[in-house]
Formats: C-alpha cells, structure tokens, sequence
C-alpha cells in the first residue's frame, strides 16, 4: 500500500508560522536599529569633542585678535594649558612669533588644541601685523 499525502487546494502558511515568523523578523530589526543608534551615538560624541576643540582655538584667536598691546602678545598668550574650565581633558598650546625684517613686522599665533578621543589635534592661526 502507498503512502499518500493529501493537500488541501488552498494550502498555505498557518497563522502561527506567520506569527513565528513576524516575531523573528521585529528581533532581528530590534537588533539592527540597535546597533545603529549606538554608532550614531558614538559620532556624535566624536563631532562634539571637535567642535568643542574648534571652538576653544578660535577663542584663543579672537582673543588675540582683540588685544590691544601688540607688543605683549608673546607674554600673554604663549603657552600650555593643561586646565580650561569647562573642557576637561583638552590641551590647547599657543605659539607666538613674531618677526622684524627690514621695513616689516608681524606676529604670528598658531593654536593647537588636543584631547583623548579626538583622532586630529585641531589649528588655526592668524598672522598680525604691527600697528
């Protein structure tokens, strides 16, 4: 005798697989929004590291640029700072130079900002001519 198999016309998924298959299908999606965030997360705290490093040099210069004693801007400003309030972890050094040539003369302050975290210390500089 054969074995037989019957099937129904209108065979087709159960509602339990389709449930199945649905709660399988929100884990794997959970998951994967999950993981997602937590990258998003993570680039923004690298962006907001550099922004916060960005902002401290362009302070530094902006001071520069507004102090009125041309001549005691290498006394001022030139430096480590290993403590700023407000941004822990941060280093910024201040380099000041200042160059006399025949009939010229200028200072030039460069800023370098650091931090644990931040893949490239951050620059600027502005060049200031004697007044």
């Amino acid at each position: 005798m054969e074995d037989r198999v019957l099937r129904r016309a209108d065979a087709g998924f159960t509602l339990i697989e389709v449930m199945i298959s649905m709660v399988i299908l929100g884990i794997v999606l959970v998951g994967f929004q999950a993981a997602a965030t937590q990258r998003l997360v993570g680039d923004l705290q690298v962006q907001d590291i550099r922004n916060a490093a960005t902002q401290l040099a362009a302070d530094r210069v902006r001071a520069v640029q507004l102090d009125p004693v041309y001549n005691e801007l290498a006394l001022r400003y030139a430096g480590t700072e290993t403590t700023i309030p407000n941004y822990p972890g941060f280093k910024r050094v201040t380099t000041v130079a200042q160059t006399v040539a025949t009939g010229n003369n200028y200072t030039t302050v460069t800023v370098q900002v650091s931090r644990t975290g931040l893949k490239n210390t951050v620059y600027r500089s502005v060049v200031i001519a004697a007044p």
